[in-house]
């Protein structure tokens, strides 16, 4: 009965260090099969191996002079090299005890003398041996000894940069595919957020055809009734929605979804609030061109209408000429916003000037959304009306 080589101290350790390799079956490979023809010449013999020992077998990772791709470990002597700390080397198979039992034919000849080098993993692990065989009984010289060891590390360092090479390419493959997928994602996104803009467009759209509806109506109802108060009334609704329309309809033409050019969006304002006002009251915008999202450009632009609604109701009686101004600079991250008018002042005991007026709360409730405080002044003449806040 052969004599089977005791099991690695390590042998758990070694056999999960052997399967990481991801080499064992692994088809032939020129590097591994021009190391074992140059150890052949030089140690002269007929068969020469890089065996690996697994748990149960010995695999050849490349061989010479033998048939056999395996071969169970009742016939490996590479499982008795894998536990020596130097070269193993058996001058005569028949002599010594580890072989002498073996069969005559385990690897193709009568084999009669064999030599072996470790082959160790990057974490000094044995898995295997670079070893040479003949059918005579024989020595080796110090020269090829050498070379058999230095070659078996050489084996060892090729396994080793395998392996790396191995998991630089699945890592590169993984990185491709992750660039893949997100490609793919951005796309996606990308389709999304175009939906999403064609979307938005679309319902700033309808409801600035709806609030332009809603002025018609109100408009018709305005020239229907004989009631001045009702009248006047509605003249003045109507002027709300059209302020709310203004943002809608530089939405629809707005390069970025959800946000307004103040710059751009100056002219159009003073066009509507012109055309909203009687021929003896000019208004005038100067904006800068920051760019502010949606809810906060509608809040300016109920405060703009309401104080020019409340210059011409009582800024400038008896059909005075006039001017209202508003002028927004940006001072660091804050937009200071100045409204003033050149007519006959502030007075804060009239009702429309008090904080019960109608248009001051609704201007009042827009600051807020701005999270801004209004502030009132006629020291200059006229009125003036400022607040600051921070552009979304």
């Amino acid at each position: 009965m052969p004599m089977l080589a005791d099991l690695h101290p390590e042998n758990e350790q070694r056999l999960e260090t052997l399967r990481s390799l991801a080499i064992l079956d692994s088809g032939e490979e020129e590097t591994f099969n021009d190391l074992l023809q140059l150890v052949a010449q030089i140690c002269d013999v007929p068969i020469a191996l890089i065996s690996l020992v697994d748990e149960d077998r010995q695999w050849f990772k490349a061989k010479i002079g033998l048939d056999a791709a395996q071969t169970g470990l009742e016939m490996s002597v590479c499982s008795h090299t894998i536990l020596q700390d130097d070269l193993f080397i058996v001058p005569d198979t028949d002599e010594d005890p580890r072989t002498a039992d073996m069969p005559k034919e385990t690897y193709g000849l009568d084999m009669r003398f064999y030599a072996g080098a470790k082959i160790m993993a990057d974490d000094d692990m044995p898995v295997g041996s670079l070893c040479v065989i003949d059918n005579k009984p024989r020595v080796l010289s110090e020269m090829q000894k050498r070379a058999l060891k230095v070659l078996g590390d050489q084996v060892g360092m090729q396994i080793r940069a395998r392996k790396m090479l191995a998991e630089q390419e699945a890592a590169l493959r993984e990185e491709q595919e992750r660039i893949v997928r997100q490609q793919k994602e951005n796309e996606a996104l990308q389709r999304l957020l175009a939906d999403r803009e064609m979307l938005t467009r679309e319902v700033d759209h309808r409801v600035k055809n709806s609030l332009q509806l809603v002025m018609s109506m109100l408009r018709f109802q305005a020239n229907a009734t004989q009631n001045d108060e009702i009248q006047e009334a509605l003249d003045a609704a109507q002027n709300r929605v059209r302020a709310i329309a203004s943002v809608h309809a530089e939405l629809d033409h707005s390069a970025e979804e959800g946000r307004i050019n103040l710059a751009s969006y100056a002219t159009n304002l003073a066009t509507d609030l012109n055309a909203s006002t009687p021929s003896n009251v000019t208004v005038t915008t100067t904006l800068p061109p920051v760019v502010v999202d949606a809810k906060q450009a509608t809040s300016l632009a109920i405060i703009f209408n309401e104080f020019v609604a409340n210059s011409v109701k009582y800024a400038f009686p008896d059909d005075a000429e006039g001017m209202v101004a508003m002028v927004i600079a940006q001072r660091a991250d804050k937009l200071t916003v100045t409204l003033t008018d050149n007519g006959i002042g502030y007075d804060a005991s009239h009702e429309s000037n008090s904080r019960k007026g109608l248009g001051i709360r609704i201007m009042d409730a827009a600051a807020r959304q701005l999270g801004a405080d209004l502030a009132f002044s006629n020291d200059t003449g006229g009125t003036e009306m400022s607040f600051e806040f921070t552009p979304a």
